[in-house]
């Protein structure tokens, strides 16, 4: 299994209810994104899932390319609106789920070049 990453993945999952463990992906991206199926079947990813109710959170996710699925468990979610666990979604909720990069997980590299550990603001 390998950790993998896209630019411009982000979806609508299906109607969400609850903290269920799975994300039931539209694989419809919105034009000028694309889908999750680059992260290749039993592979994880770094997600955000997000509605207009201002429920949230961040995680690491296992992507089946089989039903186009992402599953989550609260060991894996890094940041949200529940206290750091899954998030309980509203009745018939159609969070977007996209690929991020959480800011605590980055390394990156300083202006002058040193490679640096995150030390932005993950509020």
């Amino acid at each position: 299994m390998a950790h993998v990453l896209l630019d411009r993945a982000k979806v609508v999952a299906t109607s969400m209810s609850g903290n269920t463990s799975n994300y039931a992906l539209t694989n419809s991206p919105p034009t000028g994104f694309v889908d999750f199926t680059g992260v290749g079947d039993g592979n994880t990813t770094y997600y955000t899932a997000a509605d207009d109710a201002g429920n949230w959170e961040v995680g690491i996710g296992t992507f089946a390319s089989s039903g186009e699925v992402l599953t989550r468990t609260d060991a894996n979610v890094i940041k949200s609106t529940n206290s750091n666990n899954r998030v309980s979604w509203p009745s018939s909720s159609t969070p977007t789920v996209f690929i991020t990069q959480p800011s605590d997980k980055a390394v990156y590299f300083d202006a002058s070049s040193a490679s640096s550990t995150s030390i932005l603001n993950t509020g």
